[in-house]
């Protein structure tokens, strides 16, 4: 599931190069959420549980963040290279995971670490080569 996240994420960076000129923000983000929705719902559905009450403004808070972070993407991958940006997007990885640490004391397992490696070790190896 992660790889299939993971690619369906770089092909939505990758595309959005190809939106036409003039395509706004807000439209862009209405169309991959309309996409989103049903496939999200689809996975939901089978373990569906009643979500608490004051859970709920976490859920709006969230998505409201989640939002502009698109928008924000969305806006930077129109105007620069997508290997730019994806390296800057990855890093951001390693932010919430010590978020998670310190916030949280969740620490993540070995595996984790060593994506960690390998996706560090990808953008060093790509700087290199330019």
């Amino acid at each position: 599931m992660a790889l299939l996240t993971a690619l369906s994420m770089a092909t939505s960076n990758v595309l959005v190069r190809r939106l036409p000129k003039g395509r706004s923000v807000l439209a862009t983000l209405f169309m991959t959420q309309a996409l989103a929705i049903p496939a999200s719902l689809a996975l939901a559905l089978p373990d569906w549980q009643p979500i608490p009450g004051e859970v709920w403004w976490l859920l709006v808070g969230a998505t409201l963040v989640g939002i502009i972070y698109q928008g924000i993407c969305i806006m930077a991958y129109a105007m620069a290279d997508a290997s730019k940006i994806a390296a800057s997007e990855y890093s951001g990885l390693i932010f919430v995971t010590l978020m998670g640490m310190v916030l949280f004391a969740e620490f993540p397992d070995w595996n984790v670490y060593l994506g960690a490696l390998i996706v560090i070790a990808a953008i060093g190896l790509q700087r290199r080569l330019r």
